[in-house]
């Protein structure tokens, strides 16, 4: 079920392209955010269970990836991690 719901918020995003920015935490005088950037790439971060511990790989432009795309690369991740190969 995981890539589907990976799929469906990178869709959102397309939507509401405000769900994937990067705030500035510096405000003004008056308390308001100064800056914020929108990220044109969906990134997304899967934590894992590994022999070393919990870790955190990236599935870098969802945007652009088929639902089955999305899945394989969940593999190769998972795969990765209970080998010690991720970089």
């Amino acid at each position: 079920m995981l890539p589907f719901f990976i799929k469906a918020a990178s869709l959102a995003m397309m939507d509401y392209p405000i769900i994937n920015t990067q705030v500035n935490p510096e405000t003004d005088s008056e308390g308001y955010i100064k800056e914020y950037v929108i990220k044109k790439d969906h990134n997304f971060s899967i934590a894992i269970d590994s022999k070393e511990g919990l870790t955190v790989p990236n599935i870098k432009k969802v945007q652009d990836k088929s639902i089955l795309e999305i899945n394989e690369e969940l593999i190769q991740l998972r795969e990765k991690a209970e080998t010690g190969k991720l970089s």
